[in-house]
């Protein structure tokens, strides 16, 4: 990738795991490059027309376009979602069963991009909000305490009362993750769509 500008370069964790997934999961792949596709977007209309944006969202919407045809989007949204929680509850079974390690503190981060990688769909469900704030706070909970050379508490925050005053911690134990409901057979999920394509760079 080309120089990436500095008010884009907290979209960098998105586009590391777009590549990271273009085997395994392509689907996956093609919805974050799709997600950094639509922040950039929004950068270069409050920003304007910089060319270092530009180039980068060009490059977005290219490695998203050379991935359609090895996908199919008619259920891309549920299978987004089905991925964000696998990822999500991998990280929330290591929290709960140890050890917990800088490890456990990468997988919820990861969980938290996946999780916002879906808002590309439009609001987040309040379980999937949940979780994405939940993996938040454990993260920043459990680096802390690695930080500090202290033992982190598995399971949700109320098991955790001396760090309720953390910024973004839960107010109440986070439910067994539940997966999402199969839509009726006749709803079609819509695919989002491009950012419009810059005229010239």
């Amino acid at each position: 990738m080309s120089s990436v500008p500095p008010e884009a370069k907290h979209l960098l964790p998105y586009v590391n795991r777009a590549k990271e997934l273009v085997q395994h999961a392509p689907l996956v792949s093609f919805y974050c490059h799709l997600y950094v596709a639509d922040q950039l977007g929004k950068l270069r209309k409050a920003q304007g027309d910089k060319r270092e944006l530009t180039n980068m969202l060009l490059q977005e919407i290219e490695a998203a376009e050379k991935l359609k045809p090895r996908i199919d989007t008619s259920n891309g949204q549920r299978e987004m979602e089905t991925f964000a929680i696998g990822v999500f509850e991998a990280a929330d079974g290591e929290d709960r069963r140890g050890p917990i390690t800088d490890n456990t503190v990468r997988k919820f981060t990861v969980a938290v991009l996946f999780l916002d990688v879906l808002t590309q769909f439009g609001e987040l469900a309040p379980d999937l909000e949940e979780k994405r704030r939940y993996a938040k706070y454990k993260a920043t909970y459990i680096r802390k305490c690695l930080a500090e050379g202290r033992t982190p508490d598995p399971g949700p925050p109320m098991e955790q009362a001396d760090d309720q005053h953390m910024p973004g911690a839960p107010t109440h134990p986070l439910p067994p993750p539940a997966m999402p409901q199969q839509p009726p057979p006749t709803q079609q999920q819509a695919s989002p769509s491009f950012p419009p394509a810059p005229s010239s760079i």
